[in-house]
């Protein structure tokens, strides 16, 4: 994303902010040393972790390990992405940013104002023109209230679209925006008409609360009953949940999100006070939104009705919010009821009640398996136990493991043994091959490389002294590989480049960990010369280690040629042949003259 902004531009709007003076907007900071610390807004936490560097012009969580630069604090804060944050600091300090060739906004951008424009047309209709009465009607008799009607921007949209091309052309949009923006389509005739036709209109908004897309359900008999806009660059279902924009702040006070799945579900929770509610849009839940969930809240509280067949197809998305470590809870409605038509005959405080009283996840999905299988024969209870296998495996504490399986053996009266042996095989199963990764939240990180890439971003000039002895597979952390891959391209063009260039690669948090250490070094071309050489002896270990294994592996076979090539190979790391640079026993000799 970075590289639709020439570096030049990123470097002065950087220039001209300060980042304590960004995140004072949002938090209250106070003094503390050469750096300012307050209550991370990123988790809840008692004894303040979040620390801002004036010098170095970063933030980072000790506690979460959130960090970056004043960009990457905007994106996480408010919601932005790369360019939408760039945007309000470049106002900010009254850069311009440059538009593209044909003197037009970023490509993503127009897609957004295409939809903020039919928003407002959508809304205005809804509640200013006669053309709009019967979706006001609709939502009227609905219970929604002209004060939730305006939080959500609900509107109408007519069966003739000529209106909202009127209303586009006036902003400087044309039809093909609006066809980009999935808002027109191509008739059959050749020419383009309305996606969206007689169908009162929800907008989809992002985290930051620009509007993406759009759900309409049909006042007609047009079909289907409810239309989403088509995915397009900032639309894609998956990634977003209705409503979190709005929600956001009460799930992270509450550290818990309510999950809906309706538009009108989601409105009327709202009105009764339920603020921290968002919905899927219909769909299974992603990993994407399970990381949505799990950065404003720790707990998913799930609204299911009484559509037995809709509840056993959500089930088998919760395993992801398990797996992603959110502690998930089952709300259950009678049956033939939906959250709307709930709050609608017993009011807010009953749905109060009911999420007070949702069931854990382990308690609620053996409650219907034993609905469907016979536990007091040995085929229903084997039956149970498979089924609950994916839901145990993907919960990620040991502990929290080992008591949600002591419960299901206890409750199903199996041996807890039995079931934990079938666990263990039905994990490896799954299990990674052994030439995948570990992933990199879950790896040691190696104080050497560390400490190298810390040395070389505060020093530059240190970066010409070991080219060439040194590159990114040297580095054994994957995160810290995908650092150097940037630090050794762009390693004299300054920290907010780089950091930059590392929002897309995901690492700009532990980039700014990496910066946060203060560590006084008297010698640093020193230091980075022994880091060098100590990686390059680490690497040539571990690689002979590696090829040690494929030289049994060959051996075993019998494949004399590869024997022979893998023997070449080890001989090369043994000697050195293969590794750039100096060695420790070059050094020691260096130290013994």
């Amino acid at each position: 994303m970075s590289g639709l902004i020439p570096d030049s531009v990123l470097d002065a709007v950087l220039e001209r902010v300060d980042i304590v003076e960004v995140v004072s907007d949002f938090l209250p900071l106070q003094k503390a040393g050469k750096s300012y610390k307050a209550l991370c807004p990123f988790h809840k936490e008692k004894t303040a972790s979040f620390n801002v560097s004036p010098d170095k012009q970063i933030f980072h969580c000790f506690g979460c390990r959130a960090g970056g630069n004043a960009f990457r604090f905007l994106m996480l804060h408010e919601g932005l992405n790369f360019y939408e944050a760039v945007k309000t600091l470049a106002e900010r300090a009254g850069v311009r940013l440059p538009r593209s060739g044909r003197g037009e906004p970023d490509g993503s951008l127009r897609l957004i104002e295409a939809n903020e424009c039919a928003a407002a047309y959508f809304h205005g209709l809804l509640e200013e023109r006669k053309e709009g009465k019967r979706g006001l009607s609709y939502v009227s008799e609905r219970g929604i209230s002209r004060e939730t009607i305006d939080t959500f921007r609900i509107g109408y949209s007519p069966a003739d679209s000529r209106g909202l091309v009127a209303a586009a052309g006036k902003m400087k949009m044309s039809a093909r925006d609006l066809e980009n923006a999935g808002l027109l389509s191509k008739s059959s005739s050749g020419g383009v008409r309305g996606r969206f036709r007689q169908r009162v209109m929800f907008p989809i908004s992002s985290v930051a609360g620009r509007v993406v897309g759009f759900g309409g359900r049909v006042l007609g008999k047009d079909v289907p009953k409810y239309l989403n806009s088509p995915e397009t660059p900032v639309y894609r279902k998956g990634h977003i949940l209705y409503g979190l924009h709005l929600a956001r702040e009460e799930m992270r006070r509450r550290q818990q999100a309510v999950l809906v799945e309706g538009y009108t579900d989601l409105v009327r929770l709202w009105q009764e006070g339920i603020r921290n509610v968002v919905a899927s849009l219909g769909t299974s839940l992603t990993e994407d939104h399970v990381r949505l969930v799990k950065r404003y809240a720790k707990e998913a509280v799930i609204v299911f009705d009484g559509d037995d067949a809709g509840a056993d197809a959500s089930l088998r998305g919760l395993d992801l919010l398990v797996a992603g470590g959110v502690r998930v809870r089952i709300a259950s409605l009678p049956a033939g009821e939906d959250p709307d038509d709930f709050v609608a005959q017993r009011g807010g405080p009953a749905m109060e009640r009911v999420l007070e009283q949702a069931q854990d996840i382990i308690d609620y999905k053996l409650q219907r398996l034993e609905s469907r299988h016979d536990r007091s024969t040995a085929a229903g209870r084997v039956d149970i136990i498979d089924e609950m296998l994916d839901t145990l495996a993907g919960i990620p504490h040991a502990v929290e493991k080992s008591e949600a399986l002591r419960a299901v053996a206890q409750r199903i009266g199996v041996d807890e043994q039995a079931v934990r042996v079938q666990l263990g095989r039905h994990e490896r199963k799954g299990a990674r091959r052994p030439e995948e990764s570990t992933p990199a939240a879950h790896q040691p990180e190696p104080m050497l490389e560390r400490t190298l890439l810390r040395l070389l971003l505060e020093n530059p000039e240190l970066g010409a002294g070991i080219s060439g002895d040194v590159t990114p597979d040297d580095f054994s952390h994957p995160d810290y590989r995908r650092i150097a891959n940037v630090l050794f391209v762009e390693g004299g063009r300054g920290l907010p480049v780089i950091m930059s260039r590392l929002e897309g690669e995901g690492v700009s948090d532990v980039l700014a960990r990496i910066m946060m250490d203060d560590v006084a070094c008297s010698d640093p071309d020193r230091v980075v010369q022994d880091c060098v050489v100590r990686m390059k002896e680490q690497r040539a270990k571990t690689e002979r280690s590696k090829l040690r294994i494929r030289i049994e592996e060959a051996e075993k076979a019998r494949d004399t040629a590869q024997v022979r090539e893998l023997l070449g190979e080890y001989q090369k790391w043994s000697c050195g042949a293969a590794i750039p640079g100096p060695r420790l026993s070059d050094m020691e000799n260096k130290t013994d003259e």
